[in-house]
């Protein structure tokens, strides 16, 4: 059975919500990084202060990192999909080839960032 139109839009607004979170952290975290002598005091402070593991944190200050600005990504894409368009390991071709076709209204998956690096590789 299909859900209703409305819960589809609460879910896209979740989402969308919880991106929105996740790229605001990740500024903060940036913002909070260079004040901290150490990478262990900072780990520490994230800990203790956010709740949230290392790898988390790293993830949203990537994706803040690349992406903080640009609305016309993170609004139409996952978070999941905007962490493998982030990451490191996706070179810059396949990162600016994925950019365009979000833009250019097509949906694009974690997944498909995955296949893209491995076929530029």
């Amino acid at each position: 059975m299909d859900q209703p139109k409305c819960c589809v839009n609460n879910c896209a607004i979740a989402r969308l919500a919880e991106t929105e979170r996740n790229i605001v952290l990740g500024c903060d975290l940036l913002a909070l990084k260079s004040i901290y002598a150490t990478r262990r005091s900072f780990v520490r402070m994230v800990r203790d202060s956010f709740n949230i593991d290392e790898a988390h944190a790293a993830r949203c200050m990537l994706v803040a990192r690349r992406y903080g600005d640009r609305r016309d990504i993170t609004n139409c894409v996952s978070w999941a999909t905007l962490v493998e368009l982030s990451a490191p390991e996706t070179p810059d071709s396949v990162r600016r080839d994925i950019e365009q076709r979000v833009i250019d209204g097509e949906r694009v998956s974690a997944t498909d960032i995955y296949k893209a690096r491995l076929q530029a590789a």
